[in-house]
């Protein structure tokens, strides 16, 4: 403080209210001191020289004024109610404190210390804090300010779940977070890090399991109760209980269950150290896909946000080498399956299945590690991989597991389609999936091959009762299946027992019709050793045109699939050296072809022409009552009755015409010879 006056040279004292203060002489008119502490008022200021003392006078008067030197806090909530001290200096006898424009309440300690509450205030800001003193009003400094701050809100709390050790560190945003002191976590608590008003950083005090809320205390007030943005959920550890299945390869890919307790919101599933990211979490389950693992057996750990599951005994997951084969003996079968296959490599042991283009063998047995067997199951023809499972892992394709399956052999024509019973005749067989045929069986009787090609294939016929039997063909995909086309009749050797005419001219030329039995599929008729082709009508007939031939008797055998005719005396055939042909008939039905001349009468016919004339054994006319001749070009038998030899127009042919063929009905007992000359 400075004093300024005259005659101040020598000043021996300078007093305020009459109390001694130091000072400092500066010249004779001017001097400092240093004002001590004192309530408010006004005091007189005197200097003393050895001239005397200065007088009282209004122009010496010092007056101490209140002050407030700090207030604590310095900000507090809208809402009001926050204490503030203030320091100061004549502070003693303050009536009212004004927090802006508002008054409110105070409590003096001493002349430099007060209390007050904040009051309510409309809107956040800073306002001056201002005291009234009997020494007048304090004055507006910065060291006075106030602010009011709206009190603090919760936005959002990241993350939600923790465990219940604590420890987690939390951001929460919101409002009115300057100042904040601590962050309760229901009833615990912990200190924030506060980094903005509307962020803070938090780590969570251990609690029990459950949601709790999580609310930030300012000094203006702590934040209120939010369910949608503020709470946080204490998790208990996860515990793993059962893992299944408890295997699977070492390729991984296996879908895998575990349950247990604590396992909503797992984030992680580590296989020993190979994380894998769940599909589905509840509080009892979860499901993963095992990753990729050297083989071995591994915990299998859940990681959420309660924490990481401690590992047991139960949460083994055996992760198994992928077995692998190194050979199939044979390489190939048929196509209906059941062919016994040896499989060598490594890793069988524990096997579980063995499948064959994806379709399950019929069975399999494992010797060791490195040998099963396996039987295969039916299968479309083509070539199929062989895939053996051990504890969820399978082997690779190479071509190490190739199995070929054939198809089966299909017959679809035998030829000839007929034989003999001793058997004996080569037989062609057509059709496919003959390649490596083995076995070619007549109705069960098994005969050897000779392939030719794919689709065909010669063999003898073995000997067989008569009757139709199935061919069947035994090849590498199989045996065929029986259908009408594999059909081989064996039958009886034909016999012969009758023959018309039964001679006829060296020539030849003479059509003789053959009565019996097995003509079907009759391919010669031999005259001795000449053979002729026949038209076979029935099983039972068949006509041919003789041979020229020597003069003489001959043997007529027929060549049938059953074989040759036997011979006996109706097996045989006279050559005549003149123009005559010979028919042998017998009581009731005769056929013969009519080999004699054309345009003959049916009368003169029925007479017999022959050299020297015999009427015992050539004239028939009083033996036959009729003669049925059959027209080709009309289609339908005509008939000639002898007993209208006499009465023209009513028999309805009466000439001969070579080749016809005829039936002679005759009345009475026995046979005889009819002889007629050639035309």
């Amino acid at each position: 403080m400075f004093v300024t006056g005259t005659n101040f040279s020598g000043a021996t004292s300078v007093t305020l209210g009459g109390a001694a203060v130091g000072f400092s002489p500066i010249n004779d008119t001017s001097l400092s001191f240093v004002t001590p502490s004192h309530p408010a008022a006004t005091l007189d200021v005197a200097v003393t020289t050895p001239l005397g003392t200065s007088p009282n006078t209004l122009a010496d008067n010092f007056t101490y004024l209140p002050a407030i030197s700090t207030i604590s806090p310095t900000f507090g909530s809208t809402s009001g109610g926050t204490v503030v001290s203030i320091t100061g200096t004549g502070l003693l006898g303050t009536t009212v404190v004004n927090f802006g424009a508002t008054a409110t309440t105070v409590t003096v300690v001493d002349d430099s210390h007060a209390l007050s509450p904040a009051p309510f205030a409309l809107a956040a800001g800073a306002v001056h804090v201002v005291a009234l003193t009997p020494g007048g009003a304090t004055a507006a400094t910065f060291a006075d300010l106030f602010t009011y701050v709206a009190g603090p809100t919760v936005s959002s709390v990241s993350p939600t779940l923790g465990p219940v050790a604590g420890g987690t560190h939390l951001t929460v945003t919101g409002a009115g977070f300057t100042g904040a002191t601590t962050v309760d976590f229901g009833s615990a608590i912990a200190i924030p890090v506060v980094v903005t008003d509307t962020l803070i950083n938090v780590t969570s005090p251990p609690n029990p399991a459950g949601a709790v809320d999580v609310r930030v205390v300012t000094p203006a007030g702590t934040s209120p109760i939010s369910a949608s943005a503020g709470t946080f959920t204490y998790v208990a550890a996860p515990v793993v209980t059962s893992v299944v299945p408890a295997s699977g390869p070492e390729a991984g890919g296996t879908a895998v269950t575990v349950t247990g307790t604590s396992l909503a919101g797992a984030t992680t599933v580590k296989f020993g150290e190979q994380p894998a990211v769940p599909t589905f979490s509840d509080a009892t389950h979860l499901t993963v896909i095992s990753p990729a693992h050297t083989p071995g057996v591994v915990d299998v750990v859940v990681i959420t946000p309660g924490g990481i599951s401690p590992t047991t005994d139960v949460d083994h997951f055996l992760y198994v080498a992928a077995p692998s084969i190194t050979g199939l003996s044979p390489t190939a079968g048929p196509e209906a399956g059941s062919t016994a296959v040896n499989i060598t490599g490594a890793g069988f042991t524990g096997a579980s299945s063995v499948t064959f283009g994806g379709v399950p063998a019929l069975s399999f047995a494992v010797f060791d590690d490195t040998r099963l067997t396996v039987v295969s199951p039916p299968h479309s023809p083509g070539i199929v991989n062989v895939v053996i499972t051990v504890g969820g892992a399978f082997n690779g394709n190479s071509r190490f597991n190739k199995f070929t399956y054939f198809g089966a052999p299909s017959v679809t024509g035998v030829s000839p389609s007929r034989g003999r019973l001793s058997g004996g005749n080569l037989v062609t067989v057509t059709g496919s999936g003959f390649t490596d045929a083995t076995v070619v069986s007549f109705g069960g009787v098994p005969a050897t091959p000779t392939p030719i090609d794919e689709s065909s294939l010669v063999v003898a016929a073995p000997a067989h009762v008569a009757g139709t039997v199935d061919v069947a063909v035994t090849a590498r995909g199989g045996t065929s299946s029986i259908v009408d086309a594999d059909h081989y009749t064996y039958v009886e050797a034909p016999t012969v027992v009758f023959l018309a005419p039964s001679s006829g001219p060296a020539a030849g030329g003479v059509t003789v019709a053959i009565t019996g039995t097995g003509f079907t599929g009759a391919a010669e008729v031999r005259f001795g050793a000449t053979g002729a082709v026949p038209t076979v009508l029935d099983d039972s007939h068949l006509t041919v045109s003789t041979p020229p031939h020597s003069g003489g008797t001959v043997e007529v055998v027929v060549m049938a699939p059953g074989g040759p005719s036997p011979v006996t005396v109706a097996t045989t055939f006279t050559y005549t050296g003149t123009a005559l042909v010979s028919y042998s008939l017998s009581f009731s039905w005769s056929f013969v072809v009519w080999a004699g001349a054309n345009g003959m009468s049916v009368s003169d016919a029925l007479r017999g022409r022959e050299s020297p004339n015999d009427p015992n054994t050539n004239d028939i006319f009083i033996r036959v009552v009729a003669l049925y001749r059959w027209n080709s070009i009309a289609g339908v038998w005509q008939i000639y009755l002898t007993e209208n030899e006499n009465n023209p127009g009513l028999n309805e042919f009466s000439t001969m015409v070579t080749g016809t063929a005829l039936w002679i009905l005759m009345d009475a007992p026995g046979t005889m010879v009819w002889t007629v000359q050639l035309g």
